[in-house]
């Protein structure tokens, strides 16, 4: 008999097999290609071939850079920088909560 654990990290296991195959495609430069060529106005009129072979440079890293889901990566020096709440923001502490 199959538990709701054992359901839950079988799934687990497929949602990471999935995720990692998919990382492996994108890591393919063909395929950035692809995508450049179809999402950019500027390669729109270029076979995606040449966009791997002459401009996408390097290897490409796919989910090699961890990223913190409460932090924001500045693009310009890829330094770590907190997310700052809006003003809007409303911060309760547990006794202003009540149920």
């Amino acid at each position: 008999m199959e538990t709701s654990l054992s359901k839950s990290i079988r799934t687990t296991d497929k949602k990471a097999d999935y995720d990692a195959a998919c990382k492996e495609l994108l890591s393919e430069k063909i395929i950035l290609g692809w995508i450049l060529r179809d999402c950019l106005d500027e390669f729109r009129d270029m076979d995606a071939k040449k966009i791997a072979e002459h401009y996408i440079e390097g290897i490409p890293q796919v989910s090699e850079v961890p990223v913190m889901p409460d932090e924001e990566m500045s693009v310009v020096s890829n330094e770590k920088m907190p997310v700052v709440p809006d003003e809007e923001t409303i911060v309760m502490s547990e006794k202003e909560i009540s149920i």
